[in-house]
């Protein structure tokens, strides 16, 4: 669909206009790569949702502003939480291998996790 097809069409749809016109206002804060000019675009895509009609942009609109400070670091270190993420879903995965080790019914079903060259194997009781 082309632009200008898109655009007759959210004409007729207001409350899907709404939506994607926030979608690219969060588009454009991203493609920001100073710190003043993204905290402009910041603010220029949270007032329109302050006031949006509906209700999953006011949210969004309250969860932006209450995560302004940590969005707006990105643009002042270029530092994301990425690597916390990252170390997060790694550990949820261990979790769930582990987890699997005490399902053990029988002492020669024996289970073996390895994890960057360290093995955990279940203990014997």
């Amino acid at each position: 669909m082309d632009r200008l097809a898109l655009d007759q069409w959210l004409v007729s749809h207001p409350a899907l206009r709404a939506l994607y016109e926030a979608k690219e206002s969060r588009h454009s804060l991203y493609r920001t790569r100073r710190y003043a000019p993204a905290k402009r675009a910041l603010m220029a895509l949270t007032d329109p949702l302050a006031a949006a009609s509906l209700t999953e942009l006011q949210t969004l609109h309250r969860t932006l502003m209450r995560w302004r400070h940590e969005i707006l670091a990105y643009f002042a270190t270029g530092l994301t939480n990425g690597r916390t993420e990252g170390f997060n879903d790694k550990a949820k995965v261990v979790k769930g291998a582990l987890a699997g080790i005490g399902a053990s019914t029988s002492d020669s079903d024996s289970k073996c996790v390895c994890l960057n060259g360290f093995s955990v194997a279940p203990t014997t009781k």
